[in-house]
């Protein structure tokens, strides 16, 4: 198996559409893979096709875990669900419920 790399255009068909400057500043940031260089001028630059599907792995698992929070946000009905269900659990288990911090920061003993 070869090395598998994408250019910029191809990106943007793998689902990524950062502009180039976008792009070099979140690798500045460690943010994104950082590219490598195709000739010896450093015209052409590309990125490993396999850390570029990661990232965008990635990527698509946070923005599933974001809305799943926003649509529990909007919906107050299931939140409320969710709490009373973690109450009964709290009152059949006992080791579920929390257990109250000792020694804090106003504690004077």
């Amino acid at each position: 198996m070869g090395f598998c790399f994408y250019t910029y255009p191809q990106l943007r068909e793998h689902g990524i559409r950062y502009s180039r400057r976008h792009i070099r500043r979140l690798e500045k940031l460690k943010l994104f893979p950082m590219h490598f260089n195709l000739d010896s001028e450093g015209r052409r630059i590309a990125w490993e096709a396999t850390l570029i599907d990661r990232y965008q792995a990635e990527k698509d698992k946070k923005a599933r875990r974001n809305a799943k929070a926003a649509r529990e946000a909007s919906n107050p009905e299931r939140k409320a669900d969710k709490a009373e269900q973690e109450r009964r659990v709290a009152r059949r288990d006992p080791r579920q419920r929390a257990l109250p911090e000792i020694g804090g920061p106003n504690d004077d003993a």
